[in-house]
């Protein structure tokens, strides 16, 4: 897991239903020098590998699509807007390997298994627990030829929620009771 403290922090981005304001964090993660660590910091960590990206929203994927694409990358974006066929033909060039990274805003966050993904990269801040632990979820089934896997956060996640993808998290059914990392 690869951190970086650029975007540890969304500022003055508010709360709304447990997690931040999506409108407010687009304004704030959207901006060319930070999508363009994102991409810097992939190439010189986890290039080639088959990877999934979170992001805020459709322009923000977007966006982090065409960063790659302008880096020589092949990235496809999905999202809920696009019909099932430019759904489905952008997961085959991802499972193909005709694309490398696979940009999404809430399309395979659960009940996606792609058990070759690699990488996660999160672009996206989130204060949910649960949000998180499901997107690192993504990359954490055993494949052949498959040796580990690789979160890179953008995001501030790790250091928000202080957990790590292995970490035991201890629920609770009481109200006001956070979840406890052992």
């Amino acid at each position: 897991v690869e951190a970086t403290r650029e975007h540890a922090s969304p500022g003055g981005v508010h709360r709304q239903g447990g997690d931040f304001r999506q409108d407010e964090l687009e304004v704030a993660v959207n901006r060319p020098r930070l999508r363009g660590d994102i991409v810097r910091h992939w190439l010189e960590r986890s290039a080639g590998k088959p990877t999934v990206m979170f992001a805020v929203s459709v322009e923000h994927s977007k966006a982090l699509v065409a960063d790659f694409a302008a880096a020589g990358v092949a990235a496809v974006h999905v999202d809920g807007s696009m019909s099932d066929d430019a759904r489905a033909a952008a997961l085959d060039a991802v499972r193909s390997g005709a694309a490398h990274v696979l940009s999404n805003v809430g399309i395979v966050t659960e009940g996606f298994d792609l058990p070759a993904l690699h990488t996660c990269i999160l672009a996206r801040p989130t204060a949910s627990l649960s949000l998180l632990l499901q997107m690192w979820g993504r990359i954490m089934r055993i494949a052949p030829g498959k040796s580990g896997a690789m979160v890179l956060d953008h995001a501030g996640n790790v250091m928000r929620h202080g957990v790590l993808p292995w970490s035991d998290v201890e629920w609770s059914l009481e109200p006001r009771q956070r979840a406890r990392v052992g």
